[in-house]
């Protein structure tokens, strides 16, 4: 019976002292094989924006580009390229994955050895390099009508709210005129494509404040354009304001924007005299025979915006200055008084 045991006892012992032996080879073979690979999801960005990212990323790290297929729905954007130096010649791959969550960019190193280990700090270095040096906003045309349909690929955007995180990609709209023409905005008339060139109409609010949490669902309703008619009492918006000094309030490129805040107090603190609206605070119109007024909540540093009269679809808001203009009836520029 013991020699039974003993027999039976030593080819695993051989076996354990095989694999402990096999181990570190095992190990660096699957190290070398990760050091070589990196994966990125960019939620923010569109399926173009990556693939052209990613092209000058492959230029910054001075590969050669060889082939460039863009993606397109269902399959995948290919870029390979090549990188001499000296005798030794390293090859590389990236494809760009598209879904309704966004991108994913994986790359990967071919340079035969399988121990590039610089190569996903070196490609995601280069490939946030290349983000940040993405094509600038286009400016407004001199003339005619001018819009601009951007990505807003930052989480946290103007809107106050994670979209991205939630699988919907949000996007601004510029619209400049500078024709003599009047143009109406109707929101529910926007139409937007996707990267396959289809016409696609935005989500509704109801359907996003359904994927949010009833805080983050508020905070989007609140700065939300819809095309409606307001009732008297409505409140148009709720916003934020910066409270500063009155002196910084007039100075050049605020002066324009600046709002009352606690001057209005018998004891204003100091500092906090005057703000800047957030939303669109600051850019609502004056008239003597306004359709809304303005209420303020000090104890939360915010503004809104209440109608006065019920307020047609397409009628312009506005409340009064209540103080002496810098500006006539048409418009020009004047001194105060």
């Amino acid at each position: 019976m013991a020699t039974l045991a003993a027999g039976h006892r030593t080819p695993v012992t051989t076996v354990h002292r095989c694999i402990a032996g096999l181990l570190p080879l095992v190990l660096l073979l699957v190290h070398g094989c990760a050091a070589h690979y990196i994966r990125m999801d960019e939620k923010g960005l569109t399926c173009s924006e990556a693939y052209q990212i990613a092209i000058n990323a492959v230029h910054r790290m001075n590969y050669t580009i060889d082939t460039a297929i863009k993606p397109t729905p269902g399959s995948p954007g290919v870029i390979t390229g090549t990188h001499t130096e000296g005798a030794a010649t390293q090859g590389l791959m990236v494809q760009i994955f598209c879904s309704t969550l966004g991108t994913s960019i994986e790359a990967k190193s071919a340079d035969g050895s399988g121990l590039d280990f610089n190569f996903p700090n070196e490609f995601r270095r280069s490939f946030e390099n290349a983000a940040a040096n993405h094509a600038p906003e286009r400016q407004p045309a001199e003339n005619g009508l001018d819009v601009l349909v951007t990505p807003l690929r930052d989480h946290s955007s103007d809107l106050g709210v994670d979209l991205v995180g939630i699988g919907v990609l949000p996007v601004s709209i510029r619209i400049s005129n500078r024709s003599p023409r009047v143009y109406a905005f109707r929101v529910k008339d926007v139409v937007l494509k996707t990267e396959d060139g289809e016409r696609d109409r935005p989500l509704g609010l109801q359907k996003i404040s359904a994927r949010l949490s009833p805080a983050d669902a508020d905070i989007l309703r609140r700065k939300a354009l819809g095309d409606r008619d307001i009732a008297a009492g409505d409140t148009v918006e709720r916003s934020p304001v910066l409270p500063l000094a009155l002196a910084d309030s007039e100075c050049p490129g605020l002066n324009d924007y600046g709002m009352a805040w606690e001057e209005n107090h018998d004891n204003p603190t100091p500092g906090r005299e005057s703000c800047i609206g957030l939303g669109y605070l600051s850019i609502y119109n004056h008239a003597a025979q306004p359709n809304a007024r303005l209420e303020h909540h000090y104890d939360t540093d915010e503004i809104s915006v209440i109608a006065l009269r019920d307020i047609a679809q397409g009628e312009e808001v506005t409340y009064d200055y209540v103080v002496p203009l810098w500006f006539d009836d048409t418009g020009t520029a004047q001194a105060a008084e």
